[in-house]
């Protein structure tokens, strides 16, 4: 079922793939609204001067070089097998491409979605879904320099809003204790490199560093780098996996896998594996600021395996988590950042769409051919799709701006129901103008 322009899409997300699909919808003449709750590209920018390890080629899409060499035909655009920065490629292709007079005005910024619903009915109603197709969504939005409170009415919502929440990074996906009491000079959780962290070394010469996502390590590759002329005396990656599974991980990353595995064999890396992080707090010692990290292994010792789980009065005995707790000092965290759970309560939001119930859904999804590899965009919320790293879960360190622009020429040929639909293969080539 096409859903004819001039119709409304929110956008969820302020990311790269967010703009993408602003441009893409507004290509095709939908009226769209992006809201990001703050800045645009704010994840982008955390990477700093960081290398990225992907070609201009596979950071940008024909779209939007063509936009952006229609619009400024003054501004340089990397060379499509350049490797840029992050910084490059912010001041090189997506703040231009954000300013594009055709999607300039979509672009909302420091606007948060608080919630979203239907215009005429509850989820209690019990409506069938696919009479979703007739009610508009309703979506709250909340401007953050005037605490705004406004709805809008959208045809479509597209939900870029980042990666599905994953738990933090204490024990069972929850916070450390102690956290909340912590600053930032003691828990780091923005990227940094050159001068930058040269003086946060300088400050804190033993380093614990928490998780295995990709930014995280390009972290450790950065702290590795700096090592020489720096005073960093220690260097610890606490991981949930086995060393063996890690370091078999590493040798599918390229260039980044291999100097890591490399350090973590000559000692420069202390791998603390199979672990995770029970407690933090500062250590009160006077001209002390170091602080406490209680480290918990996975898995119990083999004393205590081969402890019963009843006394003798048939009572349930529970582990002593203490017991198994190894206290270290560092200087500094270098953890994961947090992502807000945003869920609406409103909203069928299943992945395990019921392929029935919708014919020209049902079409799509059972054509391997145009549904991208890895990915699920599409909800049980008739019109409310998932794009970007949001629309793949759990595998979200794996996913790529090429795997986010697969999403959108999906979503948008389902929306208007023609299944050849592809405006990447149609854009111009600046570079053959």
């Amino acid at each position: 079922m096409a859903i004819d322009t001039p119709a409304r899409i929110v956008i969820i997300g302020g990311g790269p793939i967010g703009v993408e699909a602003a441009l893409y919808g507004r290509y095709l003449g939908y009226d769209v609204d992006l809201y990001e709750q703050a800045r645009l590209f704010e994840a982008v920018r955390a990477w700093g001067d960081f290398p990225l390890n992907h070609s201009f080629a596979e950071l940008s899409s024909p779209l939007g070089r063509a936009a952006i060499a229609t619009q400024f035909p003054s501004h340089a655009l990397p060379g499509l097998q350049d490797r840029p920065t992050a910084a490059q490629w912010l001041e090189g292709y997506l703040e231009p491409l954000s300013r594009v007079d055709l999607i300039v005005d979509s672009l909302h910024e420091k606007t948060s979605v608080t919630d979203i619903g239907r215009e005429s009915w509850r989820r209690e109603d019990g409506v069938p879904e696919e009479a979703g197709y007739d009610e508009l969504f309703l979506v709250a939005i909340r401007r953050l320099e005037t605490s705004d409170e406004q709805w809008r009415l959208a045809d479509i919502v597209l939900d870029a809003s980042g990666p599905v929440p994953a738990g933090s990074w204490g024990l069972g996906g929850m916070s450390p204790a102690g956290l909340s009491l912590l600053g930032e000079q003691h828990v780091s959780r923005r990227l940094c490199s050159g001068p930058e962290l040269a003086e946060r070394i300088a400050m804190a010469p033993r380093v614990l560093a928490v998780g295995t996502s990709q930014a995280m390590m390009s972290q450790l590759t950065e702290l590795l780098s700096a090592r020489g002329g720096t005073p960093l005396t220690e260097l610890a990656w606490c991981v949930r996996e086995s060393a063996d599974a890690l370091v078999s991980r590493l040798g599918n990353d390229g260039e980044l896998g291999r100097r890591l595995r490399e350090a973590i064999a000559a000692g420069s890396i202390e791998l603390l594996s199979e672990s995770q992080i029970a407690s933090v707090r500062a250590n009160t010692t006077p001209d002390c600021h170091a602080v406490r990290v209680d480290l918990l292994p996975l898995e119990p010792s083999e004393e205590e395996d081969d402890s019963d789980d009843d006394d003798e009065n048939g009572a349930s005995v529970y582990p002593d988590l203490a017991v198994r707790m190894i206290t270290r000092e560092f200087d500094l965290i270098w953890a994961p950042p947090g992502n807000s759970n945003r869920h609406w309560p409103e909203l069928r939001l299943r992945r395990d769409v019921d392929l029935d119930c919708c014919e020209a859904m049902a079409r799509w999804l059972r054509s391997e051919s145009t549904r991208p590899t890895s990915t699920d965009v599409v909800t049980s919320e008739l019109n409310y799709y998932l794009i970007g790293v949001r629309g793949f879960g759990r595998a979200a360190e794996r996913f790529a701006l090429t795997d986010g622009l697969a999403q959108i020429q999906v979503i948008y040929s389902i929306l208007v129901d023609r299944p050849n639909l592809d405006l990447y293969l149609n854009a111009p080539n600046p570079e053959s103008a």
